[in-house]
């Protein structure tokens, strides 16, 4: 929605080096394609707050050009899994993951199916703030509150070097776990994050959320099964 309201995609790296003019970005939405934008312009980077759940540096100026409405929207399995396979195999949620470029007549399909559903644009561009609250709920984060980059009570800090290599550490695993959690929720896998983890925030939100609360029963003994609960990310 705040890409919709601003006409900007953002992102952590500078992964627009090869967009150009007149691409088209789909977005996905819940395990459905929600719409398509077209690229207008050069990628930039801005450290101006837009976004409320990260700074998201780098940017590149959109125009959507069809938006689907909740009930309007296509899942990623069915056909459009199947036309993604054929182009990028059975790893196709890692395509999805890293933004890789659809070619040719896989591209041509997924416009072709988008632009048969109604569009829904106008709706949500005149009634913006409100579709912002819903997608702001629904996100599960509320209002979120706003940290200054700095301040001296921070600053005067001094962190020990086995404490600060295990923040670093815990984090990268942390991210880890989140894009395996993504990759299994887009595919369409019930996702299971190891209870001694799924407490655990990243980016505002438990790597749990969303998740399974317990694993499927599978047969097999309690020391087993209590193995198996630790594994980081489980899909099925």
């Amino acid at each position: 929605m705040t890409c919709l309201k601003v006409s900007l995609w953002g992102s952590r790296s500078a992964r627009f080096r090869d967009w150009q003019k007149g691409d088209y970005l789909a977005f996905i939405v819940d395990k459905a394609f929600a719409g398509y934008a077209e690229v207008t312009g050069e990628h930039y980077r801005s450290d101006e707050c837009i976004w409320d759940d990260c700074l998201f540096p780098w940017r590149i100026p959109i125009k959507f050009r069809q938006v689907l409405a909740k009930n309007d929207r296509i899942p990623i399995l069915g056909g459009v899994r199947d036309i993604l396979i054929s182009t990028w195999g059975s790893r196709y949620g890692w395509g999805i993951l890293n933004q890789r470029v659809l070619v040719n007549s896989a591209a041509e399909k997924i416009v072709s199916a988008l632009s048969e559903r109604p569009n829904s644009l106008n709706q949500y561009q005149s009634n913006m703030q409100q579709f912002l609250e819903e997608a702001n709920q629904q996100r599960g984060n509320g209002k979120i509150k706003k940290s200054t980059a700095h301040s001296k009570e921070f600053s005067e800090i001094e962190v020990d070097d086995s404490l600060e290599k295990s923040i670093t550490e815990d984090s990268t695993h942390s991210r880890a776990q989140n894009a395996l959690i993504k990759l299994g929720k887009i595919t369409g896998c019930s996702v299971w994050v190891a209870s001694n983890d799924r407490n655990r925030s990243f980016h505002g939100k438990t790597l749990g959320y969303q998740c399974l609360n317990q694993l499927p029963n599978m047969g097999l003994n309690d020391e087993a099964a209590r193995r198996i609960s630790l594994i980081d990310v489980y899909m099925d």
